[in-house]
């Protein structure tokens, strides 16, 4: 699940693997299953302590003790996909094909989201198509041309990529998927353009003596911050201190957050503490990931009580924040220049429009065309 080799490939490499780092839900594939046991057995007491999650650490994958602990339908959906499929080419398309269908039976299939499903599973199919067309081949020329097709990589050396060239794959792609997780949105929301990622790009700020990069993560919070700014005090901007005043405030007065919260009139509203709340911000301004659970006690909290938040669809485009950022920082760290990183990723508009082009002809056609 985790392991590379299934999270390999040119148009999902590494996605599965990155977008469950993206969410901050899971830190093993042991705890990946803990967690799917608690959702399929509606059982919250289950515990990495049960027999099942010793043997899976100890013993790795069986499909046999899987199939007892989980139910026989999980193994007749992976037969049913796996079918005809040999086992070399079962890359990260495999698990994005099994997991949209998950999607569409969660999601249904009314509207434009008939159309939606399928165009997402064109796209897994276009990818296993070539791998197994040109697995075990030592010509990578046809990797560049079906990288050049599909994500618009226009060079780059796959026998040894320079740094530069393998940030602009790595940006690129990442950039591809988030597009088509904002085009369902706007499909399940029935709007025109949902763009929120669009403003969450990075920036090299300019601080005299220096050039600071800052990340998605951070770019969002300044927008949060200057949104507040507007909506509650009516200015174009406010200090982070009396950001984290309002949080705390939120956080004091929410009978969800606290078993006894704090009385409208209590002095402690005045000058909350707020150490704790400027600990995480600052950890995420550096390039830290946010969690659904953070992003609904920190910053929804805002505008919305802590109930009436949960299982919003749109709070999930975090992780997709989460992911640009997770990108920018470690290609930063490789050595990638922060000003390469910031203008790749200022294309990201392009991929709106690519993948919405896209749509619109696979919806007319039924085929997925480049």
């Amino acid at each position: 699940m985790l392991d590379e080799f299934t999270n390999a490939g040119l148009l999902f490499n590494q996605l599965p693997k990155l977008l469950l780092t993206s969410t901050k839900a899971v830190k093993s594939e042991s705890d990946l299953l803990v967690k799917m046991a608690r959702v399929t057995r509606q059982d919250k007491s289950i515990t990495h302590d049960h027999q099942f999650f010793r043997n899976f650490r100890k013993e790795g994958f069986n499909s046999e003790s899987f199939s007892q602990y989980f139910g026989t339908e999980w193994q007749g959906n992976i037969e049913h996909f796996s079918e005809g499929v040999n086992p070399e080419h079962a890359y990260a398309w495999f698990q994005v094909k099994t997991t949209i269908a998950g999607f569409k039976n969660g999601f249904g299939s009314a509207g434009e989201l008939k159309y939606f499903w399928p165009f997402i599973d064109a796209h897994t199919e276009v990818e296993y198509q070539f791998i197994k067309e040109n697995y075990g081949s030592e010509d990578l020329s046809n990797m560049s041309s079906y990288l050049k097709e599909w994500l618009l990589v226009e060079r780059i050396n796959l026998s040894e990529p320079s740094l530069e060239e393998g940030a602009t794959y790595a940006i690129y792609m990442v950039m591809y998927w988030s597009a088509l997780y904002e085009l369902f949105l706007e499909v399940e929301m029935g709007s025109d353009d949902y763009s929120k990622l669009s403003k969450c790009l990075p920036v090299n700020r300019v601080k005299e003596p220096n050039i600071i990069f800052s990340p998605s993560v951070e770019v969002y919070l300044t927008n949060v911050k200057k949104g507040w700014a507007k909506d509650r005090y009516h200015k174009d901007d406010i200090k982070w201190t009396e950001l984290y005043g309002d949080i705390a405030r939120a956080q004091l007065g929410d009978p969800n957050i606290l078993e006894n919260p704090v009385k409208s009139d209590s002095l402690e509203l005045i000058k909350p503490d707020t150490s704790n709340i400027k600990k995480r911000f600052d950890r995420w301004r550096q390039g830290g990931l946010i969690s659904i659970e953070e992003l609904r006690k920190n910053i929804v909290i805002l505008r919305v009580p802590y109930s009436d938040s949960e299982g919003v669809l749109t709070l999930e485009t975090i992780w997709f924040i989460n992911l640009f950022t997770n990108i920018q920082t470690e290609l930063f760290k490789a050595g990638v220049s922060s000003q390469e990183i910031a203008d790749t990723f200022a294309k990201y508009p392009d991929f709106k429009g690519l993948v919405k082009d896209r749509f619109e002809r696979f919806k007319e056609t039924g085929v997925l065309s480049s």
